[in-house]
């Protein structure tokens, strides 16, 4: 990564990366059961819940 300056950066060390795995290990620890619910929640009025019956739902993402 070039600065305005034109010389070389590391990302990792201005903080515009997480580690591997370390912005979803952050994420998972915050997870729980109301979030889980809420998060449901919000599935079923943006869907028709007859069409969520007996169905399975894969998020995939878009990045963080």
């Amino acid at each position: 990564m070039k600065s305005s300056s034109g010389t070389s950066q590391d990302p990792d060390k201005i903080g515009q990366r997480f580690g591997f795995g370390e912005n979803w290990f952050d994420f998972a620890r915050r997870v729980d059961e109301s979030r889980i619910d809420r998060a449901i929640e919000g599935i079923r009025r943006l869907l028709d819940p007859e069409i969520l019956t007996g169905s399975t739902f894969l998020d995939i993402g878009a990045g963080a």
